[in-house]
């Protein structure tokens, strides 16, 4: 979903550019047929027309026009769609420096352009040669660069930084950037969106999202705690439907809670869930917090590993029941017990039909039990 409103973006404006000419010149009818094979979603014939339009775009506008870059950026996306990642890697990373050429290193332009890279990055394969490190240059870019950026309004500076935060959040590896510096980030997104669309604005809901995610990875939980429970409490109030957003806001205080021993509240977080009506109305459970099982102390001395292969299901809350070991690779059974407490732990969204949290089928899962070498 995400790749297809990216990819819209540069076609959209691209074609913005060449609407004003009349000769029915090559570049023009490659573009247009370009445009009518991505619709239909023909992704072999988009390839092929994408990348020839580029290249004509390229000899009819000249190597560092606007035009170039934007039609460049089209065919890179399409190479992401189709699931040619290695290309679309190179092809991103050459975008980039048409970008910085074409609009410079402080444009609003370029930012929104890294921005969409991202996340088009972080739906590649992970093994993608180059993939996160081009990701991590780009979001580290704009975390110690987006206050540099030549804004012609108020407006731009705040989307700006929102989708830099979610941008960096999406980001598929770690960025070597000061804690300082990304908390700024977060921070200032939240400061300007509310400034320029209120406390109860979307767009600011996500940016206190984000500055939660990046508040919780940190040492700061309580105040990573109190942006969630506002930003699930705005969707409650104002929404009659649960939005995807506020399903992450819960989903992230029951991981909270549990990692601080209050169960208490991480239950009142998954009640909240199954209490929840889905942006989807059928909707498979989604795990929300897991943990790995202790290590047993006998198997560890005698240095003995093992697997445990477990069903369960989950629920209309969302809590792991009837849980079943159907299979154990140690004879003694030492892990079962720990393999056991490991799973009742676990929380889920749960399943939806027709809107209603139901209980599941069963599920199953296989635990490792490997000590460190």
């Amino acid at each position: 979903m995400r790749s297809a409103k990216h990819l819209s973006i540069p076609l959209l404006v691209a074609a913005s550019l060449f609407s004003a000419y009349s000769v029915a010149d090559e570049f023009r009818d490659t573009y247009r047929a370009f445009q009518t094979a991505f619709n239909d979603q023909n992704i072999p014939i988009s390839l092929a027309l994408g990348k020839k339009a580029w290249q004509l775009g390229t000899k009819k506008y000249g190597e560092n026009s606007d035009a170039a870059a934007k039609l460049h950026f089209s065919y890179a996306n399409v190479l992401a769609i189709a699931g040619k990642d290695a290309q679309a890697v190179d092809h991103f990373e050459m975008v980039a420096d048409e970008y910085r050429t074409v609009f410079g290193d402080d444009s609003y332009t370029t930012v929104v352009a890294y921005v969409d890279i991202i996340y088009s990055l972080a739906k590649l394969d992970h093994r993608a040669e180059g993939r996160n490190d081009l990701s991590a240059e780009l979001a580290r870019y704009l975390v110690l660069n987006i206050d540099e950026i030549d804004y012609k309004n108020t407006t731009e500076r705040a989307f700006a930084h929102v989708e830099a935060a979610k941008a960096v959040v999406e980001s598929p590896s770690a960025i070597r950037v000061s804690p300082h510096s990304l908390r700024r980030l977060f921070e200032d997104a939240v400061r300007y969106a509310e400034e320029e669309w209120g406390n109860q604005d979307l767009r600011t809901l996500e940016a206190k999202y984000m500055l939660g995610v990046a508040l919780s990875e940190g040492r700061q939980k309580d105040e990573a705690i109190a942006h969630f429970n506002t930003v699930a409490s705005v969707f409650r109030d104002n929404l009659d439907f649960t939005h995807p957003y506020e399903l992450g806001a819960h989903a992230r205080l029951v991981g909270l809670y549990e990692q601080r021993g209050e169960s208490d509240k991480a239950t009142e977080h998954c009640q909240a869930i199954g209490r929840m009506k889905p942006w989807k109305p059928d909707q498979e459970p989604e795990p929300l917090y897991r943990v790995h099982p202790k290590y047993p102390p006998k198997a560890a001395r005698i240095g003995r590993e093992g697997s445990v292969t477990m069903s369960f299901v989950v629920d209309e809350e969302g809590f792991v029941k009837d849980i079943e070991v159907k299979k154990s690779s140690d004879r003694d059974r030492l892990f079962n017990e720990y393999a056991v407490d490991a799973l009742s732990q676990w929380r889920y969204a749960p399943k939806f039909e027709e809107g209603k949290p139901v209980k599941s089928s069963p599920y199953f899962v296989q635990l490792d039990f490997k000590l460190e070498r």
